[in-house]
């Protein structure tokens, strides 16, 4: 994707709650996250937190658990990220059977706009 693509990642990820919670998600932590890694469909998505306390930070932008108190941190610089893609070679997630390396939301102890 190029960086003229680059698109915050829950209007495109989330777009019928986000149209109901807008103002809520708005000022959520989620605000900040922009889609790096789209899948063509509900698949794994990689999302990046550029917000200037947690720039770079990248997490599973997975449908089922993006902004919620599962959402998962999947490597904490792009470049760890990016290096783990390499290495998988996009046959599989790059985290996928590792312990995860945190919960945003938990780390910072908020609670999560979907639960």
């Amino acid at each position: 994707m190029p960086p003229t693509e680059l698109v915050p990642a829950t209007p495109i990820l989330t777009p019928f709650r986000y149209e109901e919670a807008k103002n809520i998600l708005d000022k959520d932590i989620s605000a900040h996250w922009y889609l790096v890694c789209p899948s063509s469909g509900p698949e794994e998505n990689i999302v990046i937190d550029l917000h200037p306390e947690r720039l770079g930070t990248c997490y599973d932008g997975y449908l089922s658990i993006y902004a919620s108190n599962d959402e998962v941190i999947v490597s904490h610089t792009f470049s760890e990220a990016l290096c783990g893609i390499l290495e998988t070679k996009g046959k599989t997630t790059f985290w996928a059977g590792k312990p995860p390396l945190g919960f945003p939301y938990d780390i910072l102890r908020i609670e999560a706009p979907h639960g």
